[in-house]
């Protein structure tokens, strides 16, 4: 589940970069849900070692 959340962060990273926004402009658009959702998944203490897993995942395959 977080590789998947992390290969959606991206692609919509992607798409914003190719549309000549920056970060934060994508974090400006996002709706108050997804950004406490977001907050949750990235920042919770038991999910460290998940979120790393995926990110070596992540950064492995592409």
């Amino acid at each position: 589940m977080q590789y998947r959340f992390l290969t959606a962060l991206k692609k919509e990273e992607a798409k914003n970069k190719a549309k000549g926004k920056r970060e934060g402009d994508m974090y400006d658009n996002m709706s108050a849900g997804e950004l406490v959702l977001h907050e949750n998944i990235q920042e919770n203490p038991v999910l460290f070692l998940v979120n790393f897993l995926a990110s070596v995942i992540y950064r492995f395959k592409h």
